[in-house]
């Protein structure tokens, strides 16, 4: 549902926000905060934030410890992380 939202989103989100920030042309990725896998809408404005390239592959290499058994980020967290 992302991939064929995406361009659209980018749109809708430019009305309120400004242009869609990009690197050298290049749109950054969205990261969905609620991830898909655990209820997460894969196109709410308040569930998606651009990220630049290197940040995005960051936090999606650390989202497996996200679930991990006795990992760090189980413990209870603000509602909303990234808002602030």
């Amino acid at each position: 549902m992302w991939s064929r939202s995406r361009l659209r989103f980018r749109e809708e989100w430019a009305k309120e926000l400004g242009t869609w920030p990009n690197t050298a042309g290049r749109a950054w990725p969205g990261h969905h905060l609620r991830d898909f896998l655990h209820g997460g809408d894969p196109t709410a404005p308040g569930n998606v934030l651009p990220v630049p390239d290197d940040v995005h592959t960051t936090i999606n290499a650390e989202y497996p410890a996200c679930y991990a058994p006795g990992g760090k980020w189980l413990t209870p967290g603000p509602e909303r992380p990234y808002s602030d």
